[in-house]
C-alpha cells in the first residue's frame, strides 16, 4: 500500500509540472505577442485619432503627453501633434508654457494654432504685470510657424478700464515675430484709440481671415 501511494504523488507532481509548464508557455507567448513592435504609420494614424478625439482639449493633451513619455520613437510625433494646437486659458499655463518654449525652441517651432484667452488668466487689467508681457516677447518670437492667432481680451465692464496697452503690445508681438499667420481672430478687446487698433490689426501683413468679436475703442485718434 505504501508504495502506491508514492506512485500517486508522483503522477500527480508530474501532472501539475506539466500544467505549469504550460501556463509558462502561454505566458511567455503572450508577452513576446506584446512586444512585437507595430509599423511607424500605424503608430502616427493612432496619434493622429488621439488628436482629433472628440474630448475635453486637456484630456487628449494628456493622452499625447502620456505617448510622448512612452518611447523615443513616439516621443517627437507625439509632440507635434500635442504643440501644434495650443489652448491656454489659466495664468499657471501661460506661465508654463512660456517656460516651455524658451527651455524647448523645437517645441515653438511646432505651434500652429494658438488661442490664448488673457481675460480667462487675469480678469482685469489692473492685474496684469504693467512690465512684462502675458507671454514673453521672447516666447512668442520662437512661433515662427504660428498660422491662426486667436486672442481673448478682458470682460467689459461699466466701471472698469478695460483698454489696455499690455494687451496691445501683447497683440503687437505676434505680429512683429510671427510672419506665417494667415487667421487673427480677437475678442472682447478695448483698444485706446482706433488708430490703435487699425495699427495692430494692419501690422499682420500676411493675414486672410481677420475675425473680430466685442472690439472697441475709446477715441477717434
Amino acid at each position: 500500500m505504501p508504495p502506491r501511494k508514492r506512485r500517486n504523488v508522483r503522477k500527480r507532481n508530474s501532472k501539475a509540472t506539466t500544467e505549469a509548464k504550460v501556463e509558462s508557455n502561454k505566458s511567455r507567448i503572450t508577452h513576446q505577442a506584446l512586444r512585437v513592435p507595430l509599423p511607424l504609420d500605424v503608430l502616427l494614424l493612432i496619434l493622429d485619432a488621439v488628436s482629433k478625439l472628440d474630448e475635453p482639449y486637456h484630456a487628449a493633451r494628456k493622452t499625447l503627453c502620456s505617448c510622448a513619455l512612452t518611447c523615443r520613437t513616439l516621443r517627437r510625433p507625439a509632440q507635434v501633434r500635442m504643440y501644434a494646437d495650443v489652448s491656454i486659458w489659466k495664468q499657471y499655463e501661460f506661465e508654463a508654457f512660456g517656460r516651455t518654449l524658451l527651455d524647448n525652441p523645437e517645441l515653438a517651432l511646432m505651434v500652429k494654432k494658438l488661442y490664448a484667452n488673457v481675460g480667462s488668466a487675469w480678469h482685469a487689467v489692473w492685474v496684469l504685470p504693467k512690465d512684462e508681457l502675458p507671454l514673453s516677447a521672447k516666447a512668442v518670437a520662437g512661433m515662427t510657424n504660428l498660422q491662426k492667432l486667436s486672442i481673448g481680451g478682458l470682460h467689459f465692464h461699466e466701471r472698469t478700464e478695460v483698454c489696455s496697452a499690455v494687451l496691445e503690445n501683447f497683440i503687437g508681438s505676434f505680429a512683429a515675430s510671427c510672419p506665417k499667420i494667415e487667421f487673427l481672430r480677437i475678442d472682447h478687446m478695448e483698444f485706446r484709440e482706433y488708430t490703435n487698433f487699425v495699427h495692430h490689426v494692419t501690422a499682420f501683413s500676411g493675414v486672410k481671415t481677420l475675425e473680430l468679436s466685442c472690439v472697441k475703442w475709446r477715441g477717434r485718434g
